[in-house]
């Protein structure tokens, strides 16, 4: 290998280091940085790239590549990883884009098992194949998800206001004091700041807004037109149809967001659908929920399905549609907040959402100040976007933007 090559990716890491944002995403301080085999998935534009070289900056040690470099495809991970180990007594590697790579499970275990002193931080923008083939390095490799921006982190970035990190059990047991405690750091305005267009890390290094859904939508594409077409061997005709549900989720009721209603919209059949709907779904585009019968206590084959966060649903309603779903917008938010917990979450059959918690159920109806449930079952709440301070068992909105 020639050590032009070696100097190329050392003063592209320089370079990138230079441009380095201070901001650190909350879950920097989660990971065992010590583990000999880090892998960090999720989305694109969430900021992984930046929180790997963040790690290089503080700790004055590592290497940084990416795997959707051509030259790394040519030489081979092994082989650079190789010459930095043996010429340069470089024992830390931060390998970007894994997913890009061809066969890179094989690659990595004959790295660790050639290189034992060595440690391997991995990041993949599709959670496909990284998630798929972790069972297969299940012992080697330690696995953490990366979420969109909180609302917590949004606020501290933007406006440096500080929120508690909550879990959704501290929320339920103490909303009405930490509400109280925290609402005069609430601003509706910097609420729909967050909820249109800061779900990304990316946005905080966007000046104008225009740009940053135009970003967002480039980003989506390479998702379908790379990164799924890849995995799956999809045809172009057929990629076209991902972009289709998109569109339909961020534009249709939740009461319509049904198997069979999106398949006739889009005129494919059921199964075909149900498949599309599982690729956006492991590409973190969509999350879907079951349906919970509480008569039964089973889960049905009934599913919804809704798109994984709120800059999505706006960056679509700004190119197509002019529609406004506040409805929706809230459900978006309150899901893409709980699927940060292990807590499972399924449809209700009357009311929104329930969520089971150390074996215990709790139901939530999402709405407006003016909410209100007759008949209210136990352990049921209100969740209002349309309030700051906790009102008995109704809970703000935004208190569930803390959850981490």
């Amino acid at each position: 290998m020639k050590e032009q090559f070696i100097h190329y990716i050392k003063n592209t890491q320089e370079r990138l280091l230079k441009n380095l944002s201070p901001f650190k995403r909350s879950l920097y301080n989660n990971i065992d940085w010590e583990f000999p085999v880090i892998a960090i998935v999720g989305e694109r534009g969430i900021g992984k790239t930046t929180m790997m070289l963040q790690r290089i900056k503080d700790t004055s040690q590592g290497v940084y590549f990416s795997c959707d470099n051509i030259q790394i495809t040519a030489i081979g991970i092994f082989n650079v990883i190789n010459e930095l180990y043996e010429e340069h007594n470089e024992k830390v590697f931060y390998i970007d884009e894994i997913h890009k790579y061809k066969n890179w499970e094989q690659e990595i275990k004959n790295i660790t098992d050639s290189f034992p002193d060595t440690q391997l931080i991995l990041s993949g923008s599709s959670a496909i194949n990284i998630i798929h083939s972790s069972y297969d390095l299940s012992r080697r490799v330690l696995l953490y998800k990366m979420h969109v921006l909180s609302l917590k982190e949004f606020l501290l970035f933007k406006y440096d206001i500080s929120l508690p990190s909550l879990s959704l059990k501290e929320i339920i047991e103490n909303h009405k004091e930490i509400s109280y405690q925290n609402a005069m750091n609430i601003k509706t305005a910097h609420f729909k700041e967050y909820l249109n267009e800061y779900c990304y890390f990316f946005r905080t290094k966007v000046k104008e807004k225009e740009s940053f859904y135009l970003l967002l939508e480039n980003i989506i594409k390479k998702v379908i037109y790379e990164d799924v077409s890849k995995q799956y061997n999809l045809q172009t005709k057929n990629i076209s149809a991902l972009e289709k549900i998109l569109f339909l989720l961020a534009n249709i009721a939740p009461s319509e967001m049904t198997y069979n209603n999106i398949a006739k919209k889009v005129q494919l059949d059921t199964k075909t659908v149900d498949f599309y709907i599982t690729i956006l779904e492991e590409v973190g585009l969509v999350n879907v929920l079951k349906k919970y019968d509480t008569i039964t206590n089973n889960l049905l084959k009934e599913k919804k399905i809704f798109l994984s966060n709120t800059n999505l649903m706006q960056m679509f309603r700004n190119q197509f549609s002019e529609s406004k779903n506040t409805g929706l917008f809230r459900e978006v938010f309150f899901i893409s907040a709980i699927k940060r917990t292990n807590h499972f979450v399924s449809i209700h059959s009357k009311q929104d959402f329930i969520i089971n918690i150390h074996e215990k159920k709790y139901i939530f109806e999402i709405g407006g100040k003016n909410k209100k449930i007759r008949n209210k079952a136990k352990n049921t709440f209100i969740v209002s976007d349309d309030i700051k301070i906790s009102e008995g068992d109704k809970i703000p909105l935004w208190l569930f933007g803390c959850i981490e």
